[in-house]
């Protein structure tokens, strides 16, 4: 039986109780009611299972791992591959066929747009390191900026 039928989860309200204006107490009252289990599809002997995978007790939905699934197929270069993008497709097919949500990692627009065209109603844009890369990336192209400007009014 998954932990979310039961109700079992760890604690750690410290920061997720902040962007609903509440209380650690509170929060965990509502926590467990909001909280659900995603299957991560990232091996093709999960793509064989997936029928027994997607019929689990308590399971909230699925969601193919393109990175992990491409390495899993033997593409560790990621999940351009036609074999790759099949997977995630029958996988995609299957979810939604089971009247979960579909959601798709789309770490590009390209990915974003593909995603939706498979029927996605839920994103996951990336990672946080990617996201601290390029928010350096683009203060430190502005500082630049700036100090190019400012050296030419001196």
């Amino acid at each position: 039986m998954l932990a979310h039928t039961l109700k079992i989860r760890g604690w750690g309200p410290f920061r997720t109780q902040y962007p609903w204006q509440t209380n650690m107490l509170d929060y965990a009252k509502v926590a467990n009611d909001q909280t659900g289990v995603i299957a991560l599809i990232e091996h093709p002997d999960a793509i064989r299972a997936l029928d027994a995978i997607l019929s689990v007790d308590g399971l909230s939905g699925a969601i193919a791992a393109p990175f992990d699934l491409s390495v899993n197929m033997g593409f560790n270069d990621g999940p351009g591959h036609k074999e790759v993008q099949q997977a995630i497709q029958t996988i995609s097919q299957k979810i939604k066929s089971r009247g979960f949500e579909l959601t798709s990692f789309a770490v590009t627009p390209a990915q974003a747009v593909e995603a939706m065209r498979l029927g996605a109603t839920n994103l996951f844009l990336g990672f946080d390191p990617m996201y601290i890369h390029a928010s350096l990336q683009l203060f430190m192209t502005n500082v630049a900026a700036i100090a190019n400007t400012d050296s030419r009014s001196d």
